[in-house]
């Protein structure tokens, strides 16, 4: 495991042209935030399957790391002593459209629940038949391109000017959106089946957090060649593909299992979207009566 080589690597990944000089608390609190969020990743990166493909289960673990990025975050607003009533009208901005971001992804992996789930009921539905058929490796799911990219995560602009406070949250806001961005996509493009995107997005966070190495046993070839993502699905095909009818009943409880774990999963993207849209109100809230006053 690859834990953080320097103190400061995400900060400096996303530092501004003008060097600020934060207190010493504040620099602090900002290395307890970013190794945090290392640490998570690092945990995360230790339960990869061995086999090469990740599970429902593995991506259920990667948006469990959300809630405790926004916990980080949460705890760096407190250390520094610059609760959002204090934040400045171009802050509350910014994190109005990191969360518009945010439940945008959120959908998106709805979305390819949903489509997942209708392959599986379809799977379901020709083996109570006793046809044969085949799940999907790949669930096409058209998406609206809504939320930007990484770019538009990583590169906004600091507050020129502003102070310290200021300067350590925009820092902040950064790593949490764009390692949330990587995160969300990492677990909608594997559930969708998409190889390409959910390479290329393992090898995003990799690169930010020096674990190259780690994410390594998420073997790229492996996930070409079976033309999918998720390792149950792939069990499935497996066993469907031999064609033994005396297996039927095997397959349907795989079958059964793939669901509940979609469900299981979905219940905790609907309660991270009711979350993040009941911060953002309080937000817009904030971001009003600041206008006003």
């Amino acid at each position: 495991m690859v834990l953080l080589p320097h103190k400061r690597l995400l900060s400096q990944l996303f530092v501004h042209k003008s060097q600020i000089s934060p207190s010493p608390k504040m620099e602090f609190s900002l290395q307890a935030f970013e190794s945090q969020i290392s640490k998570n990743l690092s945990q995360l990166a230790l339960s990869i399957p061995h086999n090469g493909l990740p599970t429902l289960p593995w991506l259920h673990q990667c948006l469990h790391l959300l809630p405790e990025i926004e916990k980080a975050f949460t705890k760096l607003v407190s250390d520094i002593d610059h609760p959002m009533t204090t934040w400045e009208i171009t802050s509350i901005e910014k994190c109005l459209n990191h969360s518009f971001i945010y439940l945008n992804l959120l959908n998106s992996i709805t979305s390819s629940i949903s489509h997942l789930q209708e392959a599986r009921l379809a799977t379901a539905h020709a083996l109570s038949s006793r046809k044969r058929v085949k799940i999907p490796s790949s669930i096409i799911v058209e998406r609206e391109n809504k939320w930007g990219g990484d770019r538009e995560e990583g590169e906004e602009e600091c507050c020129g000017s502003s102070g310290h406070e200021e300067e350590i949250l925009s820092q902040a806001l950064r790593v949490m959106g764009r390692v949330r961005w990587f995160v969300c996509v990492i677990v909608e493009s594997g559930i969708r089946g998409d190889v390409e995107l959910f390479v290329d997005s393992l090898k995003g966070v990799g690169g930010l957090f020096n674990m190259s190495s780690s994410l390594r046993p998420l073997n790229e070839e492996i996930l070409r060649r079976k033309g999918g993502v998720i390792g149950e699905v792939d069990e499935i095909n497996v066993v469907l593909s031999c064609g033994d009818g005396s297996r039927v009943d095997e397959v349907q409880e795989k079958v059964e299992e793939l669901g509940k774990e979609l469900d299981s999963i979905g219940e905790d993207v609907n309660k991270l979207f009711s979350e993040a849209m009941a911060q953002r109100n309080h937000l817009l809230d904030s971001f009003q009566q600041r206008k006003q006053s």
